[in-house]
């Protein structure tokens, strides 16, 4: 028979049931609608039943004409001072005139490592990753929440996998979250189809709080700090990225 911290363990990872919060991890993005070049927005991690796990932090910066995301998380889960749960994943989006043109991942899913690449062919966003070689319409948009536009998606990239899903967004009405440590007016849209999901923008289209389940139970990101580097206050107010 197993001894209590195993079965505690075992308990952690199927309520984490992270490939869902590793999901969020590699999901959740940042929290401004056209963000200049110098931003970082952090934003906490919990789950229903195990609290705080962890933070997920987005960087965005130039490359040329590009605006490259650059994302990275971690997830912990602690019993009786052991680790019973860990997810780490870098990502990287290059963007140009709207759509992603290229993208990179690294993910260390609890023991297992997956990588993921795409770069756009012509009028095919080609994808490689553990399911092998997929073929996506140019402009495909990730799992990744941090550009408004994301809202008229049908078709997404998973950010860990590399997987193609088909969503359906709708409006779910206004709320007012507690988020950037202050209370927030937001509009929440749901997220159905083949993966589900909650999202709420403020008032000027930036992501405030992202919201999915593992195992039934919820895993929510919150928009704690935006800094912006000086240069990327002189890049805003010239109405550049």
């Amino acid at each position: 028979m197993s001894d209590p911290l195993s079965r505690a363990a075992r308990a952690v990872r199927r309520g984490l049931s992270l490939g869902v919060l590793a999901a969020a991890a590699c999901v959740g993005q940042a929290a401004l609608a056209v963000p200049p070049a110098g931003t970082s927005v952090v934003f906490g991690i919990h789950h229903e039943d195990h609290g705080e796990v962890g933070e997920h932090r987005v960087s965005f910066s130039r490359q040329g004409e590009d605006l490259v995301v650059s994302v990275d998380n971690l997830i912990t889960v602690e019993i009786f001072f052991i680790t019973a749960f860990r997810f780490e994943a870098e990502r990287r989006e290059v963007w140009r005139d709207g759509r992603m043109i290229a993208y990179d991942s690294r993910t260390h899913d609890d023991g297992t490592d997956i990588q993921v690449s795409a770069r756009t062919e012509g009028d095919k966003l080609v994808i490689d990753g553990p399911e092998g070689r997929i073929e996506a319409p140019a402009g495909t948009f990730p799992t990744h929440p941090w550009n408004p536009a994301f809202l008229g998606q049908t078709l997404v990239m998973d950010t860990k996998t590399g997987r193609l899903l088909n969503i359906e967004t709708v409006e779910a009405g206004r709320e007012t979250i507690q988020a950037g440590g202050r209370m927030i007016r937001a509009l929440k849209h749901r997220i159905t189809g083949d993966t589900r999901r909650e999202i709420w923008f403020d008032e000027e289209g930036n992501l405030v709080q992202l919201r999915l389940y593992a195992d039934g139970k919820a895993v929510t990101f919150t928009l704690e700090e935006v800094s912006r580097s000086p240069a990327s206050s002189v890049l805003s107010s010239t109405g550049r990225l």
